[in-house]
């Protein structure tokens, strides 16, 4: 009868250290996989030059409503392609800030040997918040285009539209809209 009883304590027991074992497994398994995704959707950053910036205000200066001075760059998959933007708010309005908002939008995708291909999630612009400038203010904001590491190399072209809230309450465009270019090397 005491060899029963043993016997069913080491079974308890080893029973106890399997599921700790499992246990403990599961629970490493868990944080690694909550340290990945935490480092995918980690916030981009997206930050301009003093060289960049001053390109901008001089193409404000010189009238345009909307300015982007370089429209075209090349990055490797999994990087992130910086542009600048820059709005001058020439809308008549009351005494009230107008509010705007950015629209970037993939329009093409060419493959090097020209075969056309389509745009894809793995090439994205980045969210950019909506802004209020009142008359005559000029706001500058980077722009990204994200490229996952799976991206196809391709050449991606990008339209941005700055939008703007007209008095009947609908969506107008602000200036003319600027085509980027990002090709994936």
């Amino acid at each position: 009868m005491r060899t029963k009883m043993n016997k069913k304590g080491m079974e308890l027991s080893i029973n106890f250290i399997v599921m700790l074992i499992l246990t403990l497994a599961v629970f490493s398994l868990g944080v690694v996989f909550v340290n990945n995704l935490f480092e995918k959707t980690e916030k981009i950053k997206l930050d301009m030059d003093a060289n960049t910036e001053k390109q901008v205000e001089n193409l404000l200066s010189q009238g345009q409503i909307v300015a982007v001075p370089l429209a075209s760059k090349t990055v490797e998959a999994g990087s992130v392609a910086v542009f600048a933007l820059g709005v001058v708010n020439t809308i008549e309005a009351d005494e009230y800030p107008t509010q705007f908002k950015v629209d970037v939008s993939c329009f093409s995708c060419v493959k090097e040997n020209d075969e056309r291909c389509s745009c894809s999630d793995d090439v994205f612009a980045a969210k950019i918040s909506d802004f209020e400038l009142n008359k005559n203010a000029k706001k500058s904001m980077p722009i990204g285009i994200v490229t996952n590491k799976k991206a196809e190399r391709a050449s991606y072209g990008f339209l941005v539209k700055v939008l703007y809230f007209n008095s009947a309450g609908d969506e107008a465009v602000h200036g003319t809209s600027k085509p980027i270019y990002v090709t994936i090397s």
